[in-house]
C-alpha cells in the first residue's frame, strides 16, 4: 500500500479499538499492548486544534483537490506492531512484535484521507501524518482476539491470532494472500529473510537498504521516487517501505 509523501507542510508514517474500548494485555507474543486509557489519551492528544490546523492545510504530491475545508480526526484507534529483531533473528521465546504506533484515521482540508500516527516516548506525541489510510483497511480484516502486525521489508501486514500469523496485504510478490503460517514457520520464514541482515551484519554496514540498526532513524533516507527507510519505534526493524510521509519540525 503506497503513500505520498507531504510536500507543502513538514509534518508527520491490531485489532482495531474505538477511543475508550478495550485492549488485551501483552502476552508472550506483544510487547507495549496499549491499555484502553492508553488509546483514550493518544487520540486526545491527536485531536487538538493543532494538529487539525496542520491537517486542514496540508497538501500531499497526489492531492488533485484546490479546495479546504475543515479537516477531522476520526474515531477508531489501531495499534500496530512491528516484528521485533530477536523475533526475527530466530530467538527462542521472543515476542513477535512490539508496539510501533497507533494508528488513527484522519482527512485533511481538501478531502485527503491520511493517517495520524502517534507514539509513547514518555507521552502521546504526534510521530507522522500520512496520505492514505491502509492501516484501517488491512485492520478491518481482523478477527476478534487479533493484533495488526506489519512486516515493513514487504510492506507485508498480517493478523496476528493465537499462534497463527495470517497474510492480509503485502506489497511484495514475495508473499500474496491470503497465506497462513504457524508461528514457528513464521519465525522461520523471517530468519531466512532477514537474520543475516542485522544490526553489525556485513548487509548492514554497506549501508544497503534495510539493513537494521537498533534505534529510530531520525531522517527519512530516499530510495529511488518514492522510497524510504522506514522509521518504526524502539528497537523494531526498519525497512525499505514505499511511502507517503514526512516528519514533523
Amino acid at each position: 500500500m503506497k503513500k505520498a509523501i507531504a510536500a507543502a507542510v513538514t509534518a508527520v508514517a491490531g485489532l482495531v479499538f474505538l477511543a475508550g474500548g478495550t485492549a488485551a494485555a501483552d502476552s508472550g507474543h506483544l510487547t507495549g499492548t496499549p491499555s484502553a486509557a492508553d488509546l483514550q489519551h493518544a487520540h486526545t492528544a491527536a485531536a487538538t486544534p493543532q494538529l487539525l490546523a496542520r491537517l486542514a492545510v496540508l497538501k500531499f504530491p497526489d492531492s488533485r483537490s484546490e479546495t479546504q475545508g475543515q479537516a477531522s480526526i476520526g474515531e477508531k484507534t489501531i495499534p500496530v506492531y512491528a516484528i521485533t529483531p530477536e523475533f526475527a533473528r530466530g530467538e527462542a521465546g521472543a515476542p513477535v512484535g512490539r508496539l510501533s504506533y497507533v494508528a488513527i484515521p484522519a482527512r485533511t482540508g481538501d478531502g485527503t484521507p491520511a493517517t495520524v500516527a502517534m507514539t509513547n516516548d514518555g507521552g502521546w506525541r504526534l510521530s507522522e501524518i500520512a496520505s492514505g489510510t491502509p492501516e484501517e483497511q488491512v485492520a478491518a480484516q481482523l478477527g476478534a482476539d487479533a493484533s495488526l502486525l506489519y512486516e515493513p521489508q514487504i510492506d507485508g501486514w498480517y493478523e496476528l491470532r493465537g499462534d497463527q500469523v495470517r497474510l492480509l496485504d503485502a506489497s511484495a510478490a514475495a508473499e500474496t494472500a491470503p497465506r497462513v503460517y504457524s508461528l514457528a514457520d513464521y519465525q522461520a520464514l523471517l530468519v531466512s529473510r532477514y537474520a543475516d541482515k542485522q544490526a553489525g551484519s556485513d548487509y548492514d554496514r554497506q549501508g544497503l537498504a534495510g539493513g537494521y540498526g537498533p534505534e529510530r532513524p531520525h531522517g527519512l533516507a530516499p530510495m529511488g521516487m518514492a522510497a524510504v527507510v522506514v522509521a518504526l519505534a524502539g528497537a523494531s526493524l526498519a525497512g525499505a517501505r514505499l511511502l507517503r510521509r514526512a516528519r514533523p519540525a
